[in-house]
Order: structure tokens, then sequence, then C-alpha cells
């Protein structure tokens, strides 16, 4: 698929949105990345939801990234760590994309275009832009976290979360068919 003008809005649009949900939940989750990081891990996970379902809606290979860059740039001034925020938002959605680009063409020619991707593509390209999240997050760990069980429960909580905002993009993704607003791919 081209990268049209009406596609760029859509990513644009949704990059918005999605900073908007960041700068709303910015002053809630440094707190709780300090005192419980496998809980932070899944209240972030919401702000994958709209890259993951722009990646299911415009159908090409970066479209979760761009909707991702979108949303950095605009939240960068006004959040604690500045454009460092890029890096998660970054991580996660290239780890998507490309995951889901992969699988794609691995299904595509074995199933020689025979309807939509099934829903585990999805999935597995969630739970590894889970596991990418986890480990861009190690290095910010204090060192009373860095212990097997809190870094268990951290790298889970990261692979569930991202699971559940692909299961979740899925739904809003069928709806917006559903309601002729848009093709799911």
């Amino acid at each position: 698929m081209k990268v049209s003008t009406r596609n760029l809005l859509v990513m644009a649009a949704l990059g918005g949105l999605t900073a908007l949900v960041l700068l709303a939940l910015i002053p809630f989750t440094g707190a709780l990345a300090a005192f419980a990081p496998p809980l932070y891990a899944l209240v972030v996970s919401v702000y994958s939801v709209l890259p993951f379902l722009a990646r299911r809606l415009l159908g090409f290979g970066i479209t979760a990234t761009l909707v991702s860059l979108f949303a950095g740039l605009l939240t960068g001034a006004f959040t604690p760590i500045g454009y460092l925020a890029l890096v998660p938002l970054l991580a996660g959605s290239l780890a998507f994309d490309l995951t889901a680009t992969l699988l794609l063409r691995a299904k595509r020619v074995d199933r020689a275009g025979a309807g939509r991707p099934a829903g585990w593509v999805w999935v597995v390209a969630a739970a590894v832009s889970g596991v990418a999240l986890f480990l861009v997050s190690l290095p910010v760990f204090s060192s009373d976290d860095l212990v097997p069980g809190v870094l268990l429960a951290t790298s889970a909580a990261r692979v569930i979360g991202q699971v559940c905002a692909a299961l979740i993009a899925g739904v809003l993704a069928r709806r917006l068919a559903r309601a002729g607003l848009a093709r799911t791919h």
C-alpha cells in the first residue's frame, strides 16, 4: 500500500491521540514505575493501542512506528524525560511492525492470498514488542528492582500488556470496519 496523504493524516491523527493519552498518564506512570514496575508495564501498554490499530487499518510496514514517532515528537516537549520518550515508543512499535511484516510475508507465501491475516500474527508481533520494551527498560531499573522476581513479573507484564493492546486494537479495527469507516488488513 502507498503512503498517501490520507494515510499520513490518519497516522498523524492517531499519533496526536496517542500523545494525549501519554500526556494524561504521565503524572501517574512516573510514580508507578518507581514503586511497581510490573504494574507500570501493564498500564503503559495503552500507549500501543492506537499505533497497533493504525497498522491494522492501513496495512503497510511501518505504520505503528510512524504513529509512535508522531506521538513522541508531540509529547517530547512536555514529558519529564523529553524526547527520550521516543526510545520506548519507537522500540515497541518498530518491533511490532517488523515482526508483523515478516510473519505476513511468510504467511502470504503459504496461503497464496487467501483472506486477511490471522489474529495470531498480531499477537506474536505484540509479544515480540513486549520483549523489546522490556529490554529497553532494563537500563532504567533501580538496583532494588534487579531481582529475579521483579524482572520476571515485569517481563511477563510487558508481554501481556502488549498482547492486550493488540487485541484491543483488533476489536477497534473490526468495529470501525463494520461501521464502514475503515478496512482492516
